[in-house]
């Protein structure tokens, strides 16, 4: 099934399962999620500049839309920006989803490579420069293993994904 994209790199990425050991970078990474229990957790990491965050932004508003109704909570946190611009980006967008910002509030290569992101992201093999977007999918609080997906999502599959685990 082909997918309709309007942004400028369309890099759909397949979900991948990783076995979470109790690694305390992910642990932080996912601690907005740790009070949360619901069905299908989702967690996204975006970024208010980059143009792969700005073409998926549309369908995970979607996605959060169809599927709240099937016990899903999602969070999103902007990372990599001013506060200002990243609000910014929520209001323009017209997003619904519950937002928090991330450890970054510039764009600054050092500083980046100081970041619990940057480490998480070295463990699972993502050699992007900046890691975004990224999104962590947990089904039935089951942290010992997560999906995730290293780049914009493929919104078909994500959706059978989500339909195979409920």
């Amino acid at each position: 099934m082909g997918s309709i994209s309007l942004g400028i790199n369309n890099n759909h990425v397949p979900i991948e399962l990783i076995n979470v050991k109790n690694e305390q970078s992910i642990l932080t990474l996912l601690k907005p999620l740790k009070k949360i229990h619901s069905k299908i957790q989702i967690l996204s990491y975006l970024s208010e500049w980059c143009p792969d965050c700005i073409n998926q932004i549309r369908s995970l508003s979607k996605i959060y839309d169809d599927y709240k109704k099937f016990d899903l909570t999602m969070r999103i946190v902007m990372d990599y920006a001013q506060k200002k611009a990243s609000e910014k980006f929520i209001k323009n967008n017209d997003i619904s989803i519950p937002y928090s910002f991330g450890e970054l509030f510039e764009k600054d290569e050092l500083l980046r490579l100081k970041t619990e992101f940057y480490k998480f992201r070295k463990t699972v093999n993502d050699n992007r420069k900046w890691g975004v977007p990224f999104h962590f999918i947990i089904f039935n609080n089951q942290i010992s293993k997560v999906g995730i997906i290293k780049g914009e999502f493929n919104d078909a599959e994500i959706r059978t994904y989500f339909l195979k685990n409920l």
